[in-house]
């Protein structure tokens, strides 16, 4: 549960990234062909995801990939973010963002919408460890 989700139009496949369980998080990713209507867990290349839940992922549509940021593991939470880039439909590679300005910050369920036209993506509010954000930043891969 609590696993960070988005759809692959090219590909029509739908992927899971991280989730909760009992005790533990993950880092792995789920995938659902929909042309098979099949779940397999999805081959990941590249850099390493952390185990994860409550992150948020959005298709970025221009790029053709995955926008992942934040969430949380075990007493900790994330501010990285990730490109998460389809080669087949449960087939992705995965590569970490680096900041080239300020960082919202470690935040886990944040809501995130994709603008193909500015080629950036949104993150509104989410939780910190210990607070609420009321903030709005732009992230552009």
């Amino acid at each position: 549960m609590f696993a960070a989700s988005a759809f692959d139009p090219v590909n029509r496949a739908l992927l899971m990234f991280g989730g909760q369980g009992f005790y533990e998080t993950h880092a792995s990713a789920l995938c659902l062909d929909m042309t098979t209507m099949t779940w397999t867990t999805a081959t990941l290349s590249g850099d390493s995801l952390p185990a994860m839940t409550e992150a948020t992922a959005v298709w970025a549509s221009d790029r053709k990939g995955f926008i992942l940021f934040g969430g949380a593991g075990y007493y900790t939470t994330h501010q990285d973010a990730w490109f998460v880039q389809p080669t087949s439909a449960c087939t992705l590679t995965v590569t970490q963002l680096t900041s080239a300005g300020s960082s919202p910050g470690a935040l886990l369920g944040t809501a995130m919408a994709y603008v193909p036209s500015e080629s950036a993506a949104y993150l509104v509010g989410g939780q910190g460890y210990y607070n609420l954000s009321d903030q709005t930043s732009t992230l552009v891969p």
